[in-house]
């Protein structure tokens, strides 16, 4: 069996692997990554095959999962990755290896597709979040902080905003509900108490009276 094909055929599976944890999906890459590790891996046990050398290419590939997720800036490290997969592509197989050409091709390759394709993808999907997040403020409750008068700070969710009140100054304590969102800065109104609302009621009668 030609261990280029096979090399290829693993690290493919493996970057198809990859490429399902940054796009959400139907399943199907998972399939086709899943299929394409097994027929390597089988093709592996009918050869001379150093699995040491099998493992550092699973971990080498797997940084590209691992090391973005746990923190964007850390994504730089996960080219470190690479290097692992070439040791391991390099003691692959005892005897005939795999060829210099497709050691090179399976790291530039990978490096151009992760760092135009697949970092924008992740930070896209990083903005959705934050913007489907940032969206659902409206409605919250939260508490002033520093008096709004207009404008002041709020906390809502355990995060501090900046936030205007389109009445009179509202007071930190007081409890307040988002109405509306400006860009990074929120509409708020003060929630009113049961009490406040006994007292205008007491007060209107007795100007009626």
């Amino acid at each position: 069996m030609n261990p280029d094909i096979v090399y290829l055929l693993l690290v493919f599976g493996l970057w198809t692997g990859v490429t399902a944890a940054y796009v959400a999906g139907t399943g199907v890459l998972e399939f086709v990554a899943l299929g394409s590790i097994a027929a390597s891996i089988f093709a592996m046990t009918q050869m001379d095959t150093n699995w040491l050398a099998v493992l550092a290419i699973v971990v080498g590939i797997s940084s590209f999962i691992v090391t973005p997720f746990i923190k964007r800036e850390y994504a730089p490290f996960a080219l470190i990755g690479l290097g692992v997969q070439t040791v391991g592509a390099i003691f692959l197989f005892s005897g005939v290896g795999v060829s210099i050409f497709s050691i090179g091709l399976t790291v530039i390759v990978p490096l151009v597709y992760y760092q135009f394709a697949l970092i924008p993808l992740m930070e896209k999907a990083r903005q959705a979040s934050t913007a489907t997040r940032e969206e659902q403020v409206i409605g919250k409750i939260g508490r002033v902080m520093k008096t709004l008068d207009p404008m002041g700070t709020v906390n809502v969710d355990s995060e501090l905003w900046t936030a205007v009140t389109e009445g009179d100054h509202i007071e930190a304590g007081r409890e307040i509900i988002v109405i509306d969102r400006e860009g990074l800065r929120l509409i708020v109104e003060p929630i009113k108490r049961k009490n406040e609302f006994t007292q205008n009621g007491s007060t209107h009668e007795a100007i009626g009276d």
